[in-house]
């Protein structure tokens, strides 16, 4: 059998970060059948995973618990389960969940995976990064382990094993959209930009419909300093998500470099708009607004990017990016509350 997109019995949640994610979606065949039919866990089981890959969360995680119940020894339920957890953020049910199926059934290598992107999730990436590694020992040429290792890795920071990994992935799929995008964010971190762009142009190829390859080349022209190159794959990447709230801040930050400081500032709005807690975007519009000489608005977008967690201190009270307003009172009372 080919272990490679093994598609029974199981199924995994996504992992995402900033930039790029590391995916698995399995597909699912299901049978009509009734709730009064369904009286045994694997049944049971059967009918959660159909509901969930519906995207009926709620009737899937009863359905997972009803199989729980019927036998307390199905290891897949428990995965199962601890996917719905996953979907509602809550990360700690999760894990208890994927902790159970692993104790029943110890090779049990998408719960790993599964418990791995849950650690990922909340930045436990050494703990995430031995989950991968025992998933790969268990399956040693399942893809999106190492598309998923990889992101950890470069949630270290370390981004050669990132690019290891990635590679490995590719060599076994060469189809893995998110390994050639993952790739390429590693290259770009290494400042390797020519290199970057060419995963991203891999990825799409493989598949043109995503925005995110697209922001993500977007990132590595702007590295170059090709500014309109830059500006064409944020706009190709909103065109295709009008909600992508980092690409907004991206191109807003190419026509800073451009010197087009009111398409900075809209662009800086819609990121907000889409993400209203995003505290970097509120950051870069108080730094335009500043350079503008438009200090209450320049001050209004300071405080709600404090307020929304951005604490780098050193920017905040520079003088070369706040130098307009630092003689305001609203400036000051800002400063004054570090």
């Amino acid at each position: 059998m080919d272990n490679r997109r093994r598609q029974t019995g199981w199924f995994m949640i996504p992992i995402l970060s900033a930039f790029f994610y590391g995916i698995i979606v399995i597909a699912c065949v299901h049978a009509a059948t009734t709730v009064d039919s369904i009286n045994t866990s694997d049944a049971w089981y059967e009918e959660g995973k159909y509901l969930a890959q519906s995207g009926n969360y709620r009737e899937a995680f009863e359905a997972f618990n009803k199989a729980v119940e019927l036998n307390p020894r199905n290891a897949k339920a428990y995965n199962g389960r601890g996917n719905m957890y996953w979907t509602q953020q809550l990360y700690d049910r999760a894990t208890e969940n994927y902790n159970k199926a692993i104790e029943l059934d110890p090779k049990f290598f998408e719960a790993y995976i599964n418990r791995g992107n849950t650690y990922s999730r909340t930045h436990s990436f050494d703990k995430a990064i031995d989950d991968y590694t025992q998933a790969i020992e268990i399956n040693p040429v399942f893809a999106p382990a190492y598309t998923n290792r990889g992101l950890a890795f470069s949630g270290q920071q370390q981004h050669s094993r990132a690019i290891e990994d990635c590679t490995r992935a590719i060599e076994l799929d060469p189809s893995d959209y998110f390994a050639y995008n993952n790739r390429g964010m590693a290259y770009f971190k290494q400042q390797q930009y020519d290199r970057a762009i060419e995963d991203f142009n891999g990825a799409i190829e493989l598949d043109p419909g995503r925005s995110l390859a697209y922001n993500n080349r977007g990132m590595a022209y702007l590295g170059q300093k090709q500014f309109n190159k830059a500006i064409i794959d944020y706009t190709r990447a909103i065109e295709l998500d009008t909600t992508f709230s980092l690409a907004y801040n991206n191109r807003g930050m190419a026509y800073v470099q451009k010197q087009q400081y009111e398409g900075a500032i809209e662009d800086f709005n819609r990121a907000i708009m889409f993400n209203p807690r995003y505290s970097e975007a509120y950051f870069n519009k108080a730094c335009i607004c500043s350079l503008t000489n438009q200090t209450e608005e320049a001050c209004s977008s300071l405080r709600q990017s404090i307020e929304n967690g951005y604490n780098d201190w050193s920017n905040i009270t520079s003088s070369s990016l706040f130098g307009n307003i630092q003689q305001s009172s609203c400036y000051k009372e800002i400063i004054s509350g570090k």
